[in-house]
């Protein structure tokens, strides 16, 4: 007992010391902040490479406010900072950002991973933190973040209705062993479990597995189990080299996936090869979004990784518009209980800084291209 007590006592003390600590960083950012702010510019950091989708986004939407009166008659500077989707150089990243201690807001990072290590720096050092493009359910519960993108958790129920409702009762998981991956493809299971359909069995993958790799999982199911469907979780390039494996040995069953694969290069290569029953879940469609809006991005990137760092700009200037100082505290208030108006995904309401009332659509990819064939909105969480 006295054993406890002491552990317990220890770690109030340091929570303590990360309270203190935090406070007296965030005082030193915001009079930095604000002397720049005095200049008439607000920096901004971005956590991904300058000609990636996401940063292309941001940057149109920063270019746009700053053709105007920017906001409240300031300018906003862009920083960017490649964390290369890796962890170290992320975490790396996360600490010279807030080095410098004149940057206000940080948007990033991609993979979820990273997002929810980087999170606890941030708020440390008083950086605001928004998240357009990390899905990660566990990223839901953290206090000092902003998601602007709904979590696998709020968009995995999509996919496993599809299944319900297409008669697909047997289904086959395959996952990425790391956080996106898993994460998933758990909330996926969990909903399919929760509408009675039936998980066949699962598998998981790592980073470095090969085409054999693939070839060798999808070989073993095909003989020894059963199967409506498949259900495949991960980055872009190992969930469509899998799809490649599964219809090169002859897996005719529909695989579903999320938009990673929503790339116009891997339609062209499946209506090439003629695989057909691919679809993903997004929360992006040209023809449900913000028509008015949609018509500023170029045709070339209206794609939803684009468009989230867009919005994710927009957003940033209507909160801080709401706001008298420039301090984390302030900031994150304005996304306990508000709409934001006039987005590219339509008007977003965020209720303790987690978007709630995003609709999740099943495209269908076919000759070339990708058409719904499911847009209910999402079940509300």
């Amino acid at each position: 007992m006295k054993k406890l007590f002491i552990f317990l006592s220890a770690i109030c003390i340091s929570l303590t010391a990360i309270s203190c600590s935090n406070g007296q960083h965030s005082i030193a950012r915001m009079k930095a902040v604000r002397k720049l702010a005095r200049k008439n510019i607000i920096k901004i950091a971005v956590t991904s490479d300058k000609d990636s989708e996401g940063s292309l986004g941001i940057q149109q939407a920063v270019d746009e406010i700053n053709q105007e009166d920017g906001i409240k008659g300031k300018k906003i500077q862009l920083v960017y900072f490649d964390d290369e989707h890796d962890l170290k150089k992320g975490i790396e990243v996360a600490y010279a950002i807030c080095r410098q201690k004149d940057i206000f807001a940080v948007i990033g990072h991609k993979n979820s991973n990273i997002t929810k290590e980087a999170s606890l720096i941030y708020h440390y050092y008083g950086v605001v933190q928004l998240n357009p493009f990390s899905t990660s359910a566990s990223l839901k519960y953290l206090d000092f973040l902003v998601n602007i993108i709904l979590n696998d958790k709020d968009s995995a129920y999509k996919p496993a209705s599809f299944c319900l409702n297409s008669s697909y009762q047997n289904i086959l998981v395959y996952s990425q062993n790391d956080n996106f991956g898993n994460s998933l493809a758990n909330s996926f299971e969990y909903f399919a479990n929760e509408l009675n359909l039936k998980i066949c069995d699962r598998g998981s993958y790592e980073s470095y597995f090969k085409t054999t790799d693939f070839i060798s999982q999808g070989t073993y199911w095909k003989k020894n189990f059963d199967f409506d469907a498949v259900f495949v979780s991960g980055d872009d390039e190992h969930v469509e080299n899998i799809i490649a494996a599964f219809r090169g040995i002859g897996i005719t069953q529909p695989i579903i996936s999320d938009d990673t694969i929503a790339d116009e290069s891997f339609f062209r290569f499946l209506k090439e090869q003629n695989f057909e029953d691919v679809y993903y879940s997004t929360d992006f469609s040209v023809e449900k979004c913000n028509q008015d809006i949609l018509a500023k991005i170029p045709e070339t990137h209206r794609n939803a990784v684009y468009c989230h760092g867009y919005d994710s700009v927009y957003i940033l200037k209507s909160a801080l518009e709401r706001t008298k100082n420039f301090t984390q505290n302030e900031f994150y208030a304005q996304f306990e209980d508000a709409l934001y108006n006039d987005n590219i995904f339509g008007n977003i309401s965020i209720k303790e800084r987690n978007i709630t009332n995003a609709n999740v659509y099943i495209m269908r990819i076919t000759g070339g291209t990708s058409v719904i064939v499911d847009d209910l909105e999402k079940r509300a969480m």
